[in-house]
């Protein structure tokens, strides 16, 4: 039935030797009880609407985004919040968008199937699924782990496979925007939508107890598929990906 449903949802054909297809949209993803993110009143749709992103720039504007977006893990202890502000969040959050846009690329352009940027190509008839419509970010989501030592911290960053968390939700991996008053971006732009825990550590690495005990949820916003599509590479989408994204400040104090 999920499939069914995604492929409602989902047009794939190809032009130009581009494959086409889209991710469901975010504005329209199911919000709870019948409804969607437009129809209801909630943070998410007020961070949009009234263009409270931030770039994925280690500075100010970033770390004063940190605490609203993940304010119940500093209102939780403000102490061991502290440590969401290393700068290898930022890094693994990188990270994760760059597997997610290889892994997009390779889907348009045809090209052969491989895990993130950096797998094994197999067999080169098999060529790369959507991400999160089919394949093994389907079934399997993506996983990132970063280490912090020097602020004894270490984060699992994710994006839940579709098979856990339908496309069709708010909380979904992947969504295009949509529409939405207040000019944001571009109604195609892409938007993942993130996990995070993050876990104090020893002085040896080992993980040991949650800052904050359940999962930490942002999103960021990315350019087009056509834009990513459009660039030479897959090395140079993942940085043009990379330094147009923005963190959606979704104020979880409201």
């Amino acid at each position: 039935m999920y499939k069914a449903i995604v492929l409602s949802l989902i047009s794939l054909s190809v032009h130009a030797g581009i494959n086409s297809g889209n991710y469901p949209s975010f504005a329209y993803s199911g919000f709870g009880s019948g409804r969607n993110l437009t129809n209801t009143d909630n943070i998410i749709t007020y961070a949009i609407e009234q263009r409270h992103a931030v770039p994925l720039n280690y500075n100010g504007q970033y770390l004063g985004a940190l605490k609203q977006v993940f304010a119940e893990a500093y209102a939780n202890d403000s102490y061991a919040a502290k440590k969401l502000e290393s700068t290898q969040l930022l890094v693994a959050t990188k990270k994760a968008i760059a597997e997610f846009v290889c892994e997009e690329y390779r889907f348009r352009h045809r090209k052969p199937e491989r895990d993130g940027c950096e797998g094994y190509v197999s067999d080169d008839r098999a060529k790369q699924p959507m991400p999160f419509i089919s394949g093994r970010l389907a079934e399997q989501g993506l996983q990132i782990h970063q280490d912090d030592r020097d602020k004894g911290v270490s984060f699992e960053i994710s994006l839940p496979a579709s098979s856990d968390v339908p496309l069709s939700h708010t909380y979904g991996a992947v969504h295009e925007l949509g529409s939405f008053f207040g000019g944001l971006a571009d109604s195609n732009s892409l938007v993942l939508g993130l996990r995070m825990k993050a876990y104090h550590t020893t002085e040896s690495g080992r993980r040991e107890a949650l800052i904050y005990p359940n999962n930490l949820i942002y999103f960021v916003i990315l350019p087009t598929a056509k834009a990513l599509a459009n660039q030479a590479n897959e090395q140079e989408a993942v940085s043009f990906a990379t330094s147009q994204a923005k963190l959606l400040v979704v104020d979880s104090r409201k």
